[in-house]
């Protein structure tokens, strides 16, 4: 099964491209109207490989693309749009498309190119245990342990999604639009999304503080990362 995320704003072509692969085999296809919604259906739905235009409203491919491997570099993404200009063809591999395939095409050239990508091997972390220093985070519990003490402290779900995505970019920063639009909704108040990292940020923090190797950084005007020092 292919769990396939398709996004594009015309409902006719999404309805092709979904019907249409029906025929090569079993897809479990969400698809998404904009790039905005498709980082909602990224992180719920979870997909093997993302498919999508690059012209649409509220967030366009690129942008999306751009979120998104801020904190996933191994997603195969395939680009497809109607404008076939330079520009486009440049910016898609930019911004870390693995193919960008012009339309029209047919559905069975839509349907090899996916299996293609997927064959050379989906490298997509299905690690449910992180190493942080003297610590141990087991995600699908919520768990962090002191592996010296075996101290267990157990992690509500908006603290895990922080913790994790500094560990997706351990020892690089990562801005607050990048935690702002992967965890909660950007649309917000911009003072309300703050003072809720800062909270989620002083929680970990505390929880970490007996590793002196480990620390969240605060990077002024861009973000915070996580450092781990080695011993």
């Amino acid at each position: 099964m292919i769990k396939l995320l398709i996004v594009e704003d015309n409902f006719d072509i999404a309805s092709f491209l979904t019907n249409g692969l029906k025929q090569f085999g079993e897809y479990k296809i969400v698809i998404a109207n904009n790039g905005k919604e498709a980082i909602k259906q990224w992180k719920s739905f979870e997909p093997d490989i993302i498919t999508s235009d690059i012209n649409m409203p509220v967030m366009d491919g690129f942008k999306m693309a751009e979120i998104i491997r801020n904190i996933d570099l191994h997603i195969p993404i395939i680009f497809f749009t109607g404008f076939n200009t330079r520009e486009n063809v440049l910016g898609s591999y930019e911004v870390g498309a693995n193919y960008y395939l012009k339309k029209p095409f047919e559905i069975d050239e839509f349907d090899a190119h996916i299996k293609g990508i997927l064959s050379r091997g989906n490298t997509k972390s299905n690690c449910d245990c992180y190493k942080i220093g003297s610590f141990t985070y087991l995600k699908k519990h919520f768990i962090l342990r002191h592996e010296p003490t075996n101290e267990e402290i157990r992690l509500t779900k908006m603290e895990s999604d922080v913790l994790l995505l500094l560990v997706s970019k351990l020892n690089e920063p990562i801005s607050k639009n990048v935690f702002y639009h992967i965890l909660w909704n950007p649309s917000n108040d911009e003072k309300s999304l703050q003072n809720c990292l800062y909270k989620q940020i002083k929680n970990v923090r505390k929880y970490i503080k007996k590793d002196s190797n480990v620390q969240i950084v605060s990077l002024s005007r861009i973000g915070y990362k996580l450092e781990v020092k080695s011993t």
